[in-house]
């Protein structure tokens, strides 16, 4: 199962929180502008009311994926005149891309002095690169929040 999956599964079935909304980016194959092929970006927040304190909120974010280990997260702080959000952040091999390059020189025996080239004046470059995705899981004090920020309202 991908961790896609297993983290929909797992945040559908908490009894104590709701997805608010998933924002899901998909770039064309092959990714050239990302290192990421496809994101999702889920906003959730407690089901009934809010918490607001920073442990429980922490507390909360920490069990939301028992069975999934971050990439990394974030963790919830609170400084004097705000509180900076708690992230939950996992990437994960979707696929693999192979590459491949040939160049041919026509007739520029100068040109062969560019290491790799053989008599032929041709040259072959072949790699695999991943396809990757990234996932964040975003816990928000209430559902309220959550849907500004998911609004682009005070997403801060």
């Amino acid at each position: 199962m991908s961790k896609f999956i297993a983290v929909q599964k797992a945040l559908r079935q908490n009894p104590d929180i709701t997805i608010v909304g998933v924002l899901e980016g998909k770039a064309e194959l092959p990714a050239r502008d990302s290192q990421w092929s496809h994101t999702a970006d889920f906003y959730v927040a407690p089901k009934i009311g809010g918490v607001y304190t920073v442990t429980e909120l922490q507390a909360l974010m920490m069990s939301l994926l028992p069975e999934l280990e971050p990439t990394c997260q974030s963790s919830f702080c609170e400084f004097v005149d705000k509180r900076r959000l708690g992230i939950l952040v996992l990437d994960e091999v979707i696929g693999t891309e192979a590459v491949r390059h040939e160049i041919t020189f026509t007739d520029d025996d100068d040109m062969l002095l560019f290491g790799g080239f053989g008599a032929d004046g041709k040259r072959v470059i072949e790699r695999t690169e991943e396809v990757q995705r990234r996932i964040w899981v975003r816990l928000f004090p209430n559902a309220q929040i959550a849907g500004a920020a998911l609004r682009d309202e005070n997403k801060y």
